[in-house]
């Protein structure tokens, strides 16, 4: 009887662990697409030191509205970059936050989602 129990003991605790193991693997890929996508954005600014393109980024934003804009500016077409100013697209993002906010989807779609079809200006 005494290894029936510890056998359930230990079967419980596995499952009550492994989520918190798969928590810990969604946080270390979360971590390291942000790593990615600093570096992604740091080398789209390098390869424009002049001029005004990101200067947006010298504005007061609020935290979501900085990485949605990190986000469009390290992957954005060069043509779109140079095309527009930062305002613009800082208009789209504010829109894009309301949408998610106010839609009844927005509270379903998964970050990585969001971020590639709803707030691209276009996909």
């Amino acid at each position: 009887m005494n290894i029936r129990i510890l056998t359930l003991a230990l079967t419980l605790s596995a499952g009550a662990l492994a989520p918190s193991f798969a928590q810990q693997a969604k946080a270390v890929k979360q971590t390291s697409a942000k790593s990615q996508l600093q570096q992604d954005f740091l080398r789209k600014k390098q390869a424009f030191p002049r001029g005004d393109l990101f200067r947006i980024f010298d504005s007061s934003l609020f935290a979501e509205e900085r990485d949605a804009l990190t986000f469009l500016y390290a992957y954005m077409p060069t043509n779109d970059l140079i095309d527009r100013d930062g305002a613009y697209f800082l208009e789209n993002v504010r829109s894009s936050l309301q949408a998610r906010q106010e839609m009844p989807w927005g509270k379903q779609i998964p970050e990585r989602e969001w971020r590639h079809f709803v707030l691209p200006i276009r996909v």
